[in-house]
């Protein structure tokens, strides 16, 4: 039970930095395309809600 809630841990932050990299990338690439903007919004939205309430 400690050992899978490390791995949990774990894998719960590559998850989140790999996330925010992806999505900064993205952000950086859509800005020029507004669909693509308010699809990461709501891909934002779904996968983290905390964060996006903290953006809004």
């Amino acid at each position: 039970m400690y050992d899978d809630d490390i791995f949990k841990r774990l894998w719960q932050s590559i998850l989140l930095v790999v996330g925010l990299f992806i999505f900064n990338y993205l952000m950086i690439v859509g800005t020029q395309n507004r669909p693509t903007a308010y699809a990461l919004a709501i891909v934002q939205i779904t996968v983290n809600p905390s964060v996006a309430g903290a953006n809004i």
